[in-house]
């Protein structure tokens, strides 16, 4: 992020975001994300953020920490972005790290944004522009929901991934599973993801397969070809190992969620 450009390319519909023109691409908001969040919000919370690079080389998106402001918010930014290659491989960004202050104005009945940027590289050289109101951006949800799945399966995978339930290891076939699941406000945090083979995966996800904080699993009804699993008892693998302290609260939350959803 730098200076800001006053022209930007037409994008497709999507209702309540807020394009920010910076130099190296068109930054799109979420407004409505946003607006919810700080309704709610007490110590900050994160939000997704994506950059459309005018170089049309790829997507950047910026998890930056979301805070209430007199007129506004802001938004401070941490890291320099992530993008996928066409590997599918998670890359860091070249973005600044600093704040962007964005205040809201009502002229002639008409919302008007504008933001100052703090860069943390020249914090006594604020920069301030006009950003667009607009209901003609383009989608963007599967670009984020990509990189953070990507994020995540790195965090969660670490150097030698493996199966909670099959001690697999062959990193092809893994995949990394929310514990207390994200449409009910899980986390993208250590404390809240497990390793599982793809296929139990979807097992656990179905809520067929469900693990224990005292760690054990099982799973109702029993699909035949996982009988097996069964044979040596219900023990996740390695416990021990594994210290399962760390996964106990969102282990409980997801419990108690799947319970009260059957009741």
């Amino acid at each position: 992020m730098a200076t800001a450009i006053s022209s930007y390319p037409s994008l497709e519909t999507v209702p309540q975001t807020l394009i920010v023109p910076w130099n190296s691409g068109n930054e799109v908001l979420n407004l409505d994300d946003i607006k919810t969040k700080l309704k709610s919000l007490t110590h900050g919370a994160s939000v997704q953020t994506t950059e459309h690079r005018t170089d049309g080389s790829h997507d950047v998106v910026y998890q930056p920490l979301l805070t209430r402001s007199p007129d506004g918010f802001t938004l401070t930014y941490k890291d320099k972005g992530s993008w996928l290659n066409e590997q599918e491989e998670l890359e860091e960004a070249d973005g600044l790290t600093g704040n962007a202050q964005y205040c809201e104005r009502v002229v002639k009945g008409e919302a008007k944004w504008s933001c100052i940027w703090f860069s943390d590289e020249r914090s006594d050289e604020p920069i301030p522009f006009d950003c667009t109101l607009s209901k003609t951006t383009r989608e963007n949800t599967s670009v984020k929901r990509a990189v953070r799945d990507a994020k995540f399966r790195k965090l969660i995978f670490g150097p030698k991934p493996k199966c909670l339930i099959t001690g697999e290891t062959v990193e092809s076939v893994l995949e990394a599973a929310h514990i207390h699941e994200v449409k009910h406000e899980g986390t993208d945090t250590i404390d809240n993801g497990f390793v599982m083979r793809s296929d139990i995966h979807k097992l656990f996800d179905s809520h067929v397969l469900t693990v224990s904080s005292e760690g054990k699993f099982s799973m109702n009804p029993v699909p035949k070809s996982y009988e097996y699993l069964l044979k040596n008892g219900q023990w996740i693998e390695e416990p021990k190992i594994l210290n399962l302290r760390r996964y106990v609260k969102n282990i409980d939350l997801r419990n108690e969620q799947l319970l009260n959803s059957t009741s």
